[in-house]
C-alpha cells in the first residue's frame, strides 16, 4: 500500500474518531441535563407533605441508572480521546 493511501486512511479514521468523540460529548451533556431534571423531580416529590414512596424509589432507581450510564460514557470518552491522541495527535 502506498504511503499516501495509508495516510488518507489514517486521516479518515481520525475524522471518524473525532466525530464519535463529539457525539459522545453531546450524549453526556444530554445525560447530565436529564440527571439534573431527575434530581429536581426527586427533591420536589420529597418536599410534599405525603410523598409517594413508590415514586420516590422509582426516581432513585432512575437516578442511579443515569449516574452509572454517565460514568460509563465518561470512561468511554476518556479512552476514545486517549486512542485519538495516540494515533491522530491532539484533539
Amino acid at each position: 500500500m502506498a504511503r499516501t493511501e495509508v495516510e488518507a486512511k489514517l486521516r479518515s479514521a481520525c475524522g471518524g474518531m473525532k466525530n464519535m468523540i463529539k457525539r459522545l460529548e453531546a450524549l453526556i451533556k444530554i445525560g447530565k441535563r436529564n440527571l439534573d431534571r431527575l434530581r429536581a423531580d426527586l427533591k420536589k416529590l420529597e418536599s410534599k407533605p405525603k410523598p409517594d414512596a413508590a415514586q420516590i424509589n422509582a426516581l432513585k432507581r432512575s437516578i442511579s441508572a443515569a449516574v452509572e450510564r454517565l460514568r460509563k460514557d465518561g470512561e468511554a470518552l476518556s479512552e476514545l480521546k486517549d486512542v485519538f491522541r495516540e494515533n491522530c495527535g491532539p484533539f
